[in-house]
């Protein structure tokens, strides 16, 4: 099966899906060695993210998950926190603008202002779908999951075996492209991207497997 990136018509599509869609169903997760649950029923309208366009003089627009219209939707031993996404510029230049997608926390949570990025412009697509992935070969580097690096200093060994057990605890479909192995966070139908009927069920879909992703990075990390 040949995979080629994805086009900038496909990555403007799936922008316009996770900015201005609706969640048509609860998400809700919980990481028990974390002492972690998340429950969220709708997401807030987006706005400029003035505070990243000051701090890091990037465009960045904010999207905050929600539940039962309150904004702390993230409880970790029993300490609240806002969750939301960031869509817009990072800072290096991509091949599409405005395509980084980022998760942060209020306060400060996992390490870092924002946590577990995404690059839409370096997903892949064949005829059929669009592969929204993570590089699981490189260990550092555009397109690797840093994150699962967190404390093993030059452990190569304990890093690649992070990212299998990541493969396993998601379930995950893995895939091959430009020789290296790439972990599936999300697919998506092209024939769906083209229609608006199914995008309340992609953008669901999307974000649930999203913050799945994240959270159980989290969970390996925090595991000696």
């Amino acid at each position: 099966m040949g995979y080629e990136l994805v086009t900038i018509e496909n990555v403007n599509r799936i922008k316009e899906l996770l900015k201005n869609t609706a969640l048509n169903d609860n998400i809700e997760i919980k990481i028990p060695n974390l002492d972690l649950s998340l429950t969220v029923d709708s997401v807030s309208v987006t706005m400029q993210n003035e505070e990243f366009l000051e701090e890091y003089s990037l465009d960045m627009e904010k999207v905050y998950f929600m539940y039962q219209e309150s904004m702390p939707v993230l409880k970790i031993r029993n300490r609240e926190y806002e969750l939301f996404f960031n869509l817009g510029e990072w800072g290096y230049k991509t091949r599409i603008p405005k395509s980084h997608l980022v998760l942060g926390t209020n306060p400060l949570k996992f390490g870092s202002d924002y946590f577990c990025q995404i690059e839409l412009s370096q997903a892949v697509e064949d005829d059929n779908y669009i592969y929204i992935i993570k590089n699981i070969t490189k260990l550092a580097g555009e397109g690797a999951i840093s994150r699962l690096n967190n404390g093993l200093g030059k452990d190569r060994d304990r890093k690649h075996q992070r990212r299998t057990e990541l493969v396993d605890r998601l379930n995950a479909e893995v895939i091959s492209y430009n020789n290296n192995d790439w972990l599936c966070i999300y697919k998506i139908d092209k024939d769906n991207l083209n229609n608006g009927d199914y995008y309340e069920e992609m953008f669901y879909e999307f974000m649930q497997q999203y913050l799945i992703y994240a959270l159980t990075i989290e969970s390996i990390v925090s595991e000696k």
